[in-house]
């Protein structure tokens, strides 16, 4: 044992001595206390099991006291918060009543507060909480921010601490509805209010219940797994009696569009009147909006002229899918009409909507006309800024542009000089387009325009640069090869050159994974030489080219090098001479 902790057991055992009895007015309603000691020894403990002398008089008065080297502890100042508890204590008559209780309880504006008298009062003889102060005491924690506390009443109302009631059950309900981890606890309510016999689910249960589901429709495999839950409670809400408001019935509805489920929708739609209920602009937009999503455009566009002529204005999301979904049926005159019909509602299209109409239209052949509605797009659409208009603009150039066939910009090359045949088409559009716009313009002229008649061949044409003294291993069909190569424009512009990478390029012969100028020209070639292939367009990449390095019905050249054969492939025959 060590010294210390020796001498201190050794000197309580000497000096301690007993308490004197306490007083009898003091202890005569409580248990007779049990004989204490004190530790005299000044070092070790100068703290006295006594409040003052008055209380017992037998302790020594402070001057008949050893001089203690350490002071008492002064007496805690009470806060203002256990001061207003113990008045609103007192404020509480003996045998007091769950009314009074409640009326304390909706005094307090501090739910710290309200929670002390709450559990307080529980802890008295013969009183009990009932529903009235629980669904109080609940509301003013949920107010005052204090989650974890309702959370443990809330496990006390389920667990049956009082007798249930549906301002009580929806009220709880609507706090888990809110609660991230506590959804599931909702529905656990829910289910008691269906096994009560006085306590059944009410039409705000239902709407607290739909309301939570949907904003868990968040995606469409999600979405499809609570869509069950929400066929079941329609059910059980029908089946118990309880008539659906308009509300209600737009999440259903909701609930069906979201998931595709029109027909449904549709159906729950029409069984609005026997409820007295009238659609509204929510109804009819998840219905718009489900249709369209599921490719029904024309039925969706009939839903929204029916909203339209009952003068009823839809969301801006609405509006956006219905146009988009027109537009991409090339429906675009009717598309425009809820384009003009959105911005007279003060309703403004982003950029998707307006790229998705405009750029269609342009597509379709229709660029002028696509031009002449952005301009009056923006004078009507007062949120459209210049970032936007510069954005939609240069696409539409650009898409105007490259639209126009290759056939017009040869005959222009050849009849005019190309600086002339480019000014003379960018000048209609140099005046409203940003730089980079005109430059994206020229660069596509440039490279559809470069394909001149001078420099075309209409065959493939293979020149053999080098050729080693012994041939003894030669490309055939089938065969895996690494060819270096160079390829250039007819006006000497290199596209691309595995040279310079220092990478040859390896691929099958004759299986259609290179243009079938390669597949052609390299057949019959020796490891290590060197063949010069003009390729035609129709062996390259056609009329559509590949942008923007080579342009449409462009004839390319190539001077390639045969750097190794790796043997055929499994699926690969013999060569036969045709292939040499």
């Amino acid at each position: 044992m060590p010294v210390i902790l020796r001498r201190f057991v050794t000197a309580t055992q000497r000096t301690s001595i007993p308490l004197a009895q306490p007083s009898p007015s003091l202890f005569s309603r409580h248990v007779e206390p049990k004989l204490t000691f004190i530790f005299t020894h000044p070092l070790l403990y100068h703290r006295f099991i006594s409040s003052s002398p008055a209380q017992n008089p037998q302790i020594l008065t402070p001057q008949q006291q050893p001089q203690d080297p350490v002071s008492p502890h002064p007496t805690r100042t009470r806060t203002p918060l256990e001061k207003q508890f113990e008045t609103w204590v007192q404020n509480l008559k003996p045998g007091f009543s769950p009314i009074q209780v409640e009326e304390a309880l909706r005094a307090q504006s501090d739910p710290d507060l309200a929670l002390d008298i709450f559990r307080w009062t529980a802890q008295q003889r013969n009183y009990k909480h009932n529903h009235l102060t629980y669904l109080t005491v609940i509301r003013i924690l949920i107010d005052g921010k204090r989650y974890r506390h309702a959370e443990t009443l809330v496990e006390e109302v389920i667990a049956g601490a009082c007798e249930i009631s549906v301002p009580l059950y929806n009220s709880i309900i609507r706090f888990c509805c809110g609660r991230k981890f506590l959804f599931n606890r909702a529905f656990d309510v829910y289910n008691k209010m269906l096994k009560s016999e006085n306590c059944k689910p009410t039409l705000e249960t239902y709407a607290l219940l739909f309301n939570s589901l949907l904003r868990r429709f968040n995606k469409l495999n999600v979405s499809y797994v609570y869509l069950r839950a929400v066929r079941s409670m329609t059910k059980q809400m029908k089946a118990s009696g309880v008539i659906p408001d308009t509300f209600v019935l737009n999440m259903i509805i909701k609930a069906y569009s979201k998931c595709l489920e029109v027909d449904e929708a549709i159906r729950v739609f029409h069984e609005m009147g026997l409820y007295g209920c009238e659609p509204n602009a929510y109804t009819y937009g998840y219905i718009a909006k489900g249709l369209c999503e599921k490719g029904r455009v024309g039925q969706g566009l009939k839903f929204y002229k029916e909203m339209r002529s009952k003068s009823l204005v839809p969301s801006g999301s609405t509006y956006m899918i219905v146009i988009c979904s027109l537009a991409m049926e090339r429906k675009y005159e009717d598309a425009i009409e809820v384009v003009f019909d959105m911005l007279d509602n003060s309703l403004n299209p982003d950029l998707l909507t307006y790229r998705t109409l405009l750029e269609g239209l342009c597509r379709d052949g229709r660029g002028d006309e696509a031009f002449t509605l952005l301009d009056e797009f923006r004078k009507r659409d007062g949120l459209m800024g210049e970032k936007t208009y510069k954005t939609l603009l240069n696409g539409l150039h650009f898409l105007h542009i490259n639209g126009l066939p290759v056939s017009l910009l040869r005959e222009i090359g050849n009849e005019f000089k190309l600086t002339a045949a480019l000014l003379s088409i960018i000048a209609h559009f140099i005046e409203p387009i940003s730089f980079m716009a005109a430059f994206q313009c020229n660069v596509m002229l440039m490279a559809n325009v470069s394909a001149k008649s001078k420099g075309d061949v209409t065959e493939l044409q293979i020149g053999v640069k080098h050729k080693p003294a012994s041939c003894e291993i030669q490309a055939h069909k089938g065969d895996r090869i690494k060819v270096h190569y160079r390829g250039t424009l007819t006006d000497g512009t290199v596209f691309d050159s595995s040279f310079e990478r220092g990478d040859p390029i390896q691929f099958e012969l004759g299986s259609g994974q290179v243009i079938k100028g390669w597949d052609q020209g390299l057949l019959g070639m020796c490891v290590g030489e060197k063949r010069k292939l003009k390729i035609p367009s129709k062996l390259g990449y056609g009329d559509q080219g590949s942008p923007p390095t080579i342009p449409g019905g462009a004839t390319l050249m190539f001077e390639t090098e045969l750097v190794e054969v790796l043997g055929k492939t499994p699926s690969a025959g013999k060569p036969k001479d045709s292939e040499l």
